[in-house]
């Protein structure tokens, strides 16, 4: 009887072991996409202990992503590049903090004693614009009435203008903006001036200058591949155009500009064998 008891219980310890590992991959299979260091802080704890994370990437996210370690002063150090459906393994120690990097946005996995699986799925927490708010207003009816896609916080928008991304709210004040015949351009609420005025884009330590066009109410702005690169690796993006300043978080500006890549195509009909240049958010000019 005793023997049995003994056996039960192993039986019983190595279920309950097995549930909460798999609790534990669960667990880690659910986390939220925060803003990447410096805006978020984090960092590795000092540890011995060898583990290992398994990194899946689901084969629905729209682009590659970047695997990084944090280290313990909350520094980031890229490892690897996963593109959509490939997984791998690293190994590490507990305590350890590693991101997979979409941009400025990351979601955090921290190492535990158990190997643990990381599975990240990039729109995992889309807004659905038949549930959300579909009110226009005047100012981002400027840009067009047809709600192609939320996505991490950006709102884009087909019309006339093309394909265009802005965070909904009380108006769009600085928009990303593809015309219908290809390219980019940045546009930003700005009343009652017409004409050149001069002005600046820094994005975190790089600066930008160039010479915008004001028709009265909006000013726009060239949106080349150097500035577009910046955007998707930025934190924020500060504006000066003549004495107006503006300011934009750039977290979920990957997900946004990638979007408006899908817009225009959708819009323009563009193919891979098409005989007109395509519109790309982070290759061509």
């Amino acid at each position: 009887m005793t023997k049995k008891n003994g056996v039960a219980t192993q039986i019983f310890t190595l279920i309950t072991g097995i549930f909460l590992l798999l609790l534990l991959i669960s667990i880690n299979e659910v986390q939220a996409w925060e803003a990447c260091p410096p805006d978020v802080q984090v960092q590795s704890s000092n540890s011995n202990t060898a583990t290992s994370i398994t990194f899946e990437v689901d084969s629905s996210a729209p682009f590659p992503l970047d695997i990084m370690w944090v280290d313990q002063s909350g520094k980031m150090k890229k490892f690897h590049r996963l593109v959509p459906g490939q997984s791998y393994t690293q190994q590490t120690y507990v305590g350890h903090v590693w991101a997979a990097r979409d941009g400025s946005n990351c979601e955090y996995f921290e190492a535990t004693k158990s190997p643990m699986t990381a599975h990240i799925v990039v729109d995992d927490f889309p807004t659905d614009p038949a549930k959300g708010n579909n009110k226009l207003n005047n100012s981002e009816e400027h840009f067009g009435t047809n709600i192609y896609s939320d996505v991490r916080g950006w709102r884009v928008v087909q019309g006339k203008l093309g394909c265009s991304a802005y965070k909904p709210g009380s108006g769009p004040i600085v928009v990303f903006n593809t015309p219908p015949a290809g390219g980019w351009q940045i546009v930003y609420h700005y009343l009652n001036t017409s004409g050149d005025i001069s002005g600046i884009i820094d994005i975190d330590k790089a600066s930008f200058p160039q010479t915008f066009y004001a028709d009265g109410e909006w000013v726009y702005g060239e949106f080349p591949l150097n500035l577009r690169l910046a955007a998707k690796e930025g934190h924020s993006m500060y504006t000066k155009i003549g004495s107006v300043q503006y300011e934009e978080s750039l977290s979920g500006a990957t997900a946004a500009l990638l979007k408006l890549q899908e817009c225009w195509q959708q819009l323009s009909g563009w193919t891979p064998n098409s005989n007109k240049a395509g519109t790309f958010a982070f290759t061509g000019n």
